[in-house]
């Protein structure tokens, strides 16, 4: 079986990359012959695959994004696969299997309106683009895979994908590299970040921006006694963190490729108050790492965090409630941190892998 795997990204940073990089490397350890189109790979790249990788000359994302499509699409037409496995909107030309990370039709509906000016109507445009390439890759796929429930029934009411076409496969977590940090551990990274002993730190992973709730998340700190907040992501260009020095919010940025694992180590819980996320990969890493979560119930790794978790809405005073609630009830931290542990660390990559396979597999024949 000869399989084209299409992704823009394969690499640490990014939720979306390191699922596909986790795939990618399990598959290709089993002998599946995986012939890898990329703009973006891990340090030490991906041994075992053979890789095309794409150009980035554009400082803008979309024209990126644009340029990968139209080359990938040319790539793969001029050769033959058993398989075509596609991201999303990666490929112009019909795919086997059609990984659903985001549905860019549904955060139109969230976000309409609601990002003002010039970046506002940047990201609308490429919305736009985003839903019209979707919809045509998700209608045409033999089949879609979907990374949560929440994420497959979004596919049948936005998109119009049968049912009978998607399988939803198990995202995981690397319970050896993301563990519970030692009190050596811990004391050196609340060191680093001039975490005080009494203090409660929250880490929220994932871009500064409005779909996973970050400025509502600066506006909430810049109102509680005796916490700290950890963003680690993409800043947007600083305006996020100006927005966050004007309310003297107790708010640390780390920017992106920065390693998650030292903020969880200094961290007390995660945060994650999303207002769209098909998923939640960093709540899963989090968890492993034994921290109780926050988590809004727009995510569709929620139902899985339920016993570890506490429901947040993406807005500043049910985000405030949150981590005063668990500020003061140590107690209740350290059962949650428990529960965490172990739902994480019964998710291994390697049923993901399975499930991919099994989709190869399927679609094969």
């Amino acid at each position: 079986m000869r399989v084209a795997f299409v992704a823009p990204s394969f690499g640490e940073a990014e939720g979306q990359g390191r699922v596909n990089l986790e795939i990618a490397r399990r598959l290709i350890d089993r002998g599946v012959p995986v012939e890898v189109f990329t703009s973006r790979l891990p340090p030490g790249g991906l041994p075992g695959a053979r890789v095309r990788l794409a150009p980035r000359p554009f400082r803008a994302e979309l024209l990126n994004q644009l340029l990968f499509v139209a080359w990938a699409t040319l790539r793969v037409s001029a050769g033959r696969y058993d398989v075509v496995h596609a991201d999303g909107s990666s490929l112009l030309v019909r795919a086997d299997v059609v990984a659903a990370h985001m549905l860019h039709s549904v955060w139109r509906e969230i976000a309409r309106g609601r990002e003002p000016g010039l970046r506002g109507r940047y990201h609308a445009l490429s919305t736009a683009i985003n839903v019209r390439l979707e919809r045509r890759a998700y209608r045409r796929a033999r089949l879609v895979l979907a990374n949560s429930e929440r994420t497959a029934d979004d596919l049948v009411r936005a998109i119009g994908v049968a049912r009978e076409r998607i399988r939803v496969i198990p995202l995981g977590v690397d319970a050896a590299r993301f563990h519970v940090a030692s009190t050596g551990e811990r004391a050196a990274a609340r060191a680093l970040i001039g975490a005080g002993s009494d203090e409660l730190v929250a880490v929220l992973v994932g871009a500064a921006e409005l779909r996973k709730g970050v400025p509502q998340a600066i506006e909430a700190f810049a109102g509680i006694e005796g916490a700290m907040l950890i963003v680690v992501g993409d800043t947007r260009g600083g305006a996020i963190v100006r927005e966050a020095a004007a309310r003297r919010a107790r708010v640390r940025f780390e920017q992106w490729p920065a390693d998650p694992r030292a903020a969880y180590a200094a961290a007390d819980v995660l945060l994650h108050p999303a207002a769209y996320e098909p998923f939640g990969l960093s709540v899963l890493e989090g968890m492993a790492c034994g921290l109780p979560a926050a988590v809004s119930p727009a995510a569709g790794v929620a139902p899985l965090a339920a016993d570890a978790s506490i429901p947040v809405a993406p807005d500043a005073a049910s985000i405030r409630r949150a981590i005063e609630m668990l500020r003061d009830d140590p107690e209740r931290r350290a059962l949650m941190s428990k529960r965490a542990r172990a739902i994480a660390a019964a998710r291994p990559w390697d049923a993901t892998a399975d499930a991919v396979l099994s989709a190869w597999t399927e679609v094969s024949r």
